[in-house]
């Protein structure tokens, strides 16, 4: 008999943890879901390489490559990058998304600092999507202030390219301490009904 109560009290339990753990996840659907009708911008996960803006999901996951992208830059060196991992290099401490190998400079920083998403949507164009990278190397000191180099992916969606487009290739300048890589490629939004 001891036993019966025993199993019986535990059955009410659990159910009860299950309504309650049920009931909870209601609760908190219902609230994302009523987030999507409101004018402030849904929450943005920064430093992955996934984000959900304004309903549009994007993944840049695929993107990643185990041997990293390159480009020229104006003066000739070759810039790799990546999306989602740090470049392979073999310059001392200078992992980050974007290295010159040649002058083992970093224009930008490790893959697992915060990353800026934006979305521009304009009638009748693609959408593009903006990543702000880390911050990198410092690129020059004005007055005894530090500026460090910023690097931005311009992502425009087209879902006709199978491999990523750079399209201002050899405009990298490693002079400049702003400088922004254009990509086309088909992994810009992936769902816009998420």
């Amino acid at each position: 008999m001891k036993y019966y109560n025993l199993c019986l009290f535990l059955i009410v339990v659990i159910n009860i943890t299950k309504t309650e753990k049920a009931s909870y996840l209601k609760t908190k659907k219902y609230q994302e879901d009523d987030s999507k009708n409101s004018t402030t911008e849904p929450r943005i996960y920064k430093g992955y390489c996934f984000t959900k803006i304004n309903n549009h999901f994007f993944d840049l996951n695929p993107l990643n490559s185990i041997k990293s992208y390159h480009l020229k830059s104006k003066d000739g060196q070759l810039i790799n990058f990546n999306f989602c991992s740090n470049v392979e290099t073999s310059c001392v401490n200078n992992e980050a998304m974007i290295v010159s190998k040649e002058e083992c400079k970093r224009f930008s920083d490790v893959s697992t600092q915060e990353k800026t998403w934006s979305l521009l949507e304009t009638p009748r164009k693609p959408s593009v999507l903006t990543i702000t990278l880390s911050e990198g190397d410092i690129c020059e000191k004005r007055n005894d202030k530090i500026i460090k180099y910023t690097t931005v992916f311009e992502i425009t969606c087209d879902r006709t390219v199978d491999e990523i487009s750079i399209t201002n290739d050899k405009e990298f300048d490693p002079k400049k301490c702003f400088n922004v890589i254009k990509i086309k490629s088909k992994y810009g939004i992936v769902d816009s009904n998420v």
